[in-house]
């Protein structure tokens, strides 16, 4: 009997350890994004408005072939950028997700002719409970991008996503970062190294059945020459999930 009470208090242990380190991990991972940002001020300033809404399988599901699609409409100066981004993926296991996909990225410039950019797209999504209403999401997502010249661009972006949900109410806390990283230069105007940064704090609004939504406010620094760019985003986001 004492044998069977020190197994199971070690896997309490062990368990504890385990969100611990998990929740340490997301911390850290955050902390490195962050610093990694830098440190001059961007020289030009603009005003956004950026719609979304993404599908995507329930992560509480069992392992097996799950969907994802996003799509996506940002209103600049002179410009609409869209993004229809479909994709498919597995679970592997309980919280741990890949994906590969596709994406159509076109910008209707005003009074201009239309850009159009490709990408295919790899990614994982790294999702758990790290306490009671907080959940941790970790996604590095890998893009190959195809533009008007003959040079493939490679770029890396790693998200840190939380989510505090109050006990009782129709309310969330959210707050993501992410961080991209152009691996190469390209003859159509990509240029390697830190490539921008995306900072969004909001409230998120999920209901019992139909879309959750999250609006707030996102900064965005793009790493530009001769000069950065700072975006100041209006974002209201669109979630289902099937």
């Amino acid at each position: 009997m004492k044998k069977r009470v020190l197994m199971r208090v070690s896997k309490i242990k062990f368990s504890s350890t385990r969100r611990a380190r998990w929740f340490g991990w997301m911390a850290l991972t955050v902390a490195a994004l962050c610093t990694g940002l830098p440190a001059q001020a961007a020289t030009d300033s603009e005003t956004q408005i950026w719609t979304s809404a993404t599908l995507q399988s329930d992560p509480s599901h069992a392992s097996g072939v799950v969907g994802w699609l996003d799509l996506h409409a940002r209103r600049g100066t002179g410009s609409t950028v869209y993004i229809l981004r479909p994709g498919i993926g597995y679970r592997l296991i309980q919280g741990v997700t890949g994906y590969v996909g596709y994406a159509y990225v076109p910008t209707a410039l005003d009074g201009k002719a239309d850009k159009i950019e490709h990408r295919t797209w790899q990614q994982f999504i790294l999702q758990g409970n790290a306490a009671e209403g907080l959940t941790l999401m970790l996604r590095p997502r890998l893009e190959q991008r195809f533009g008007s010249g003959d040079d493939l661009g490679h770029r890396l972006r790693i998200m840190a996503r939380g989510t505090y949900t109050f006990s009782g109410l129709p309310l969330m806390l959210v707050l993501w970062n992410e961080t991209f990283y152009q691996f190469n230069n390209t003859d159509w105007g990509l240029a390697s190294g830190f490539d921008q940064n995306r900072l969004f704090a909001g409230l998120g609004f999920p209901t019992a059945s139909g879309p959750r939504f999250e609006v707030g406010f996102m900064n965005v620094f793009q790493n530009r020459e001769p000069t950065d760019h700072s975006l100041k985003i209006l974002a209201v986001n669109a979630f289902w999930t099937f």
